[in-house]
């Protein structure tokens, strides 16, 4: 079908007037210092992805999609792509179970992390009821379509120049920090706000290890695949659990996503913030974006989900990790 990129232009007034009246979150004192800081140099931490070398010589070839030039803000395009009621797999990740673990838990288990995965197992309903919630609601974008903040784009800008995946990640890590009890233990009910918090940072993670998030809306191939690959993501998660190690082509090294031996999970180092891990992730992801821009063939997209979906999986893990230590909870 033909590619119409602008919606008219009393949509697009209307669109511009939802979208600025939207009110501007103002941290607390507390939390100004990191938000502040988000964009600082992250410390050095392992590569994300363990990829054949023929995936990754695939994904050195050069990006021949054209881009239009004027990416003013359209709502109406935003409805054509996105559709809130399909995507279910940000609750995938803390509810479907694998044996008895969700991938998240299993990961965690893996590496060592047990306390953590008891914790996400006793968190189960909480975060997977709260992983979804971005999709639906936001703190700062009163329009129709709060997943248009959804986007971590080269530079760490969203789409149309909205807030960008990482500042929102940053955002709900540090209410999430703020949320937090220390005179509580970790499962206390009272602890529930900071976890509903913590999920809904990690969406921004999972979101981001969809490749359509990481480059321009107007691009074609947005409205013309980005609902139709993430719609498989759903239909599909659970191959990509680690019961199945599923590796299609050998695209992972050392036997798949989830080796005999070796770590699991992608963990930060220590003052790692939510905004750089998002950032981080980006910049692994984007390039898999040239497999998945056009018509699926030669196993593009199904190679392209057996390295994301466990991608997502690996780095909320390491968020988990994260956000225990900093809430001073040995994981």
């Amino acid at each position: 079908m033909p590619f119409k990129p602008f919606a008219a232009l009393s949509v697009l007034l209307l669109s511009l007037s939802a979208c600025q009246s939207a009110p501007v979150w103002t941290p607390p004192p507390a939390a100004r210092a990191p938000l502040q800081a988000f964009q600082a140099p992250m410390a050095q931490s392992a590569p994300l992805l363990r990829i054949s070398p023929a995936l990754r010589a695939e994904l050195m070839q050069p990006d021949t999609e054209p881009e239009p030039r004027n990416d003013s803000f359209d709502e109406e395009l935003a409805r054509r792509i996105f559709d809130t009621q399909y995507v279910k797999s940000h609750s995938y990740y803390y509810q479907t179970l694998d044996n008895q673990d969700t991938n998240i838990e299993a990961i965690l288990r893996h590496d060592g992390h047990a306390r953590a995965a008891d914790l996400l197992r006793h968190w189960r309903d909480t975060l997977g009821q709260n992983a979804v919630w971005p999709d639906a609601q936001s703190t700062t974008y009163n329009g129709l379509w709060p997943a248009l903040e959804h986007a971590e784009l080269s530079g760490g800008k969203g789409w149309f120049g909205l807030r960008s995946a990482g500042t929102k990640a940053q955002e709900y890590y540090q209410r999430a920090l703020d949320s937090w009890n220390p005179a509580l233990p970790p499962d206390h009910p009272q602890q529930a706000e900071s976890w509903a918090w913590f999920s809904r940072a990690s969406h921004f993670l999972q979101d981001i290890s969809v490749p359509f998030h990481t480059m321009s809306l107007v691009r074609p191939a947005q409205l013309l695949y980005h609902k139709s690959y993430e719609r498989a993501c759903d239909e599909l998660f659970g191959r990509y659990l680690p019961s199945r190690n599923h590796n299609p082509d050998g695209v992972w090294l050392n036997g798949g996503p989830y080796p005999a031996s070796g770590q699991w999970g992608h963990y930060y180092p220590p003052g790692t913030n939510a905004a750089q891990m998002v950032s981080q992730l980006a910049n692994e992801v984007r390039p898999f974006y040239k497999l998945v821009n056009r018509r699926d063939g030669d196993n593009r997209w199904e190679r392209t989900r057996a390295v994301m979906v466990p991608l997502g999986a690996k780095t909320t893990a390491g968020m988990v990790v994260s956000f225990l230590r900093d809430v001073g909870v040995q994981p």
